[in-house]
C-alpha cells in the first residue's frame, strides 16, 4: 500500500498529464494560448511533484525557474531544466488575459509543449514506481 507522500506525488503527476492533455487539444484545432497555459501548468505540477517527493518546501509561486532552484539542491540534474522553465514561467499569464501584443503560433505551441513533456518525463524517471501515476 503506497503511503501518503505517494500518493500526494502520484496526485500531481496526474494533474501534470491531465495538463499536458488539455495542452494538446487546442492546438489541433489552432487556439495555441490555452495549449501554452496547460504546458506551463504541466510543468509547473510536475516540478512541484519531483519537490514533494524529496520534501522541499516551495511556497504558492508559479516560477518555474524558482522551483527548480529549490529543488536543484536536491535533485542537481533538475538545474538542466532551468532553460525550459524560463521559456514556460511567462505562459502562466501572457496569453489567458487582454491585451497581448501577439497570439502565439502552432510553432510556439509545439515548442511549449516539447518543454513540458521534457520536464514531465525527467520527473517521472526520478520517481520511483510507488509515486508514479
Amino acid at each position: 500500500m503506497a503511503d501518503a507522500r505517494s500518493e500526494q506525488v502520484r496526485e500531481w503527476m496526474v494533474r501534470a498529464s491531465d495538463d499536458l492533455r488539455a495542452a494538446a487539444a487546442p492546438i489541433d484545432s489552432g487556439i495555441t494560448g490555452p495549449s501554452l497555459f496547460h504546458c506551463q501548468q504541466a510543468g509547473e505540477k510536475a516540478i512541484k511533484a519531483l519537490l514533494v517527493w524529496h520534501d522541499v518546501p516551495f511556497g504558492k509561486t508559479h516560477d518555474l525557474v524558482a522551483l527548480i532552484d529549490n529543488g536543484s539542491r536536491i535533485v542537481p540534474e533538475l538545474a538542466g531544466w532551468t532553460r525550459a522553465a524560463a521559456i514556460l514561467t511567462p505562459l502562466a499569464s501572457l496569453f489567458r488575459y487582454p491585451g497581448a501584443d501577439l497570439e502565439p503560433g502552432r510553432d510556439d505551441a509545439e515548442s511549449a509543449m516539447g518543454h513540458a513533456r521534457g520536464i514531465y518525463g525527467f520527473v517521472l524517471s526520478q520517481l520511483p514506481g510507488e509515486a508514479r501515476p
